[in-house]
């Protein structure tokens, strides 16, 4: 159902009436007449279709949502806050801005141009009108792969064999402290651990954080607390990183080194 908002106006006219008996001449009377007019309310800018949570590889090509139904403004856009133009080549409209399709195509996609939040904006169909949009910021994501990936007791050296393994040292009773640190993707890496060949399912959570707010890719980091006995000794122990730019896991490995702990008992024999 649609409903029409009706204005009214009111014009006055003025109009001669000879008036008998009273006076001779005739005596100007003025009256208002109302005028019904108005707009209809389904003739307002509205949202068909809004940007979206994004991924993209480094250089390719994506594009942008964003549809108007009545649209008589004009589409711009936004990333981060800042204005973006159209520029052949890197930045076009996919759509028809005239038909109300303002999605924007972005080619060669980078890290450090088009990482970041999108926003498209439609300006007021007139000046007294008040239907004006701006969307919800969007991330669109350029991916960037991992760099590195390392394994560590939480607070200790890293320790080594003689065949270079890392090792982590530990008494049996204990709840180690782990950390699995992986750097430079974007977006973050997802982490999972293992000990032998069984996955961990609890006991580690994940923090994703950039190392500045200009920065554009993340470091992760799970930590992991592992409570171990003699008979871990010698498991590996292993956290690994998936991520969209890898065709497999990352991974880093530890050997569990396990300590027993002796109490010495004493006994009194009497003669």
């Amino acid at each position: 159902m649609r409903y029409a908002l009706v204005r009214l106006t009111f014009r006055c006219v003025h109009a001669n009436f000879p008036i008998r008996r009273r006076t001779p001449a005739s005596i100007t009377h003025s009256f208002c007449i109302s005028v019904a007019g108005g707009v209809d309310a389904a003739a307002i800018q509205r949202w068909l279709a809004q940007p979206r949570y994004q991924e993209v590889n480094p250089g390719g090509a994506i594009d942008i949502t964003c549809r108007v139904e009545n649209k008589r403004g004009e589409c711009r856009w936004e990333k981060s806050g800042n204005p973006i133009g159209i520029f052949p080549g890197k930045y076009e409209w996919s759509g028809s801005p005239d038909e109300g399709d303002c999605s924007l195509r972005v080619y060669n996609a980078s890290l450090e141009y088009d990482d970041g939040v999108w926003q498209c904006q439609v300006t007021p169909s007139s000046f007294t009108a008040k239907d004006a949009l701006t969307s919800v910021g969007a991330q669109l994501v350029v991916r960037e792969r991992p760099s590195a990936i390392v394994v560590q007791r939480v607070g200790h050296d890293v320790v080594v064999d003689a065949g270079f393994r890392q090792q982590v040292v530990a008494t049996a009773g204990e709840e180690v402290q782990l950390e699995c640190i992986v750097t430079g993707g974007n977006p973050p890496a997802k982490i999972a651990w293992f000990v032998g060949s069984k996955a961990v399912r609890d006991g580690h959570a994940q923090e994703n954080d950039r190392a500045s707010p200009s920065a554009r890719t993340w470091t992760s980091i799970s930590r992991l607390t592992l409570p171990v006995s003699k008979a871990d000794n010698g498991q590996e122990v292993r956290c690994s990183a998936e991520h969209p730019t890898l065709d497999g896991p990352m991974r880093a490995a530890a050997q569990l080194s396990i300590h027993c702990t002796y109490s010495l008992v004493r006994y009194t024999v009497r003669y």
